[in-house]
């Protein structure tokens, strides 16, 4: 699958949420790929979106999940090509080759690795 989406990791710094109690507060989702010189020569990451919270526990929040969009998106993929090499179906007739058992093992838990550390991310 050929990505489209800006490269790199994303994150927000901690901390950085802007705004008050009435209007509620934002926080910017920014790569750790590309830095751009803005027109004052300062640098700047490249913004992917504003995230929106009432509350800063509820920005914090939002961001995290959309921030782990791109964890979650390599262990969706990760664990459906798991499914279309039949790595998640028991082959009986491979029983005996423990090799076989052992490496389908190995696919199977970085899968799993990879689904919990995206869904940790996220909450």
């Amino acid at each position: 699958m050929k990505t489209k989406h800006a490269k790199g990791k994303w994150d927000f710094p901690k901390n950085t949420y802007h705004g008050n109690i009435e209007n509620g507060f934002t926080i910017y989702i920014r790569t750790d790929g590309k830095i751009y010189i803005n027109e004052d020569g300062s640098e700047s990451k490249m913004t992917i979106c504003g995230v929106y919270g009432k509350t800063v526990e509820e920005v914090e929040a939002n961001a995290k999940v959309i921030a782990s969009v791109l964890d979650l998106l390599e262990a969706l993929n990760f664990i459906r090509n798991l499914i279309d090499k039949g790595d998640l179906v028991r082959n009986i007739s491979k029983d005996e080759d423990f090799n076989y058992f052992f490496q389908q093992g190995l696919r199977i838990q970085k899968g799993i690795n990879l689904m919990n550390n995206a869904i940790e991310k996220a909450i």
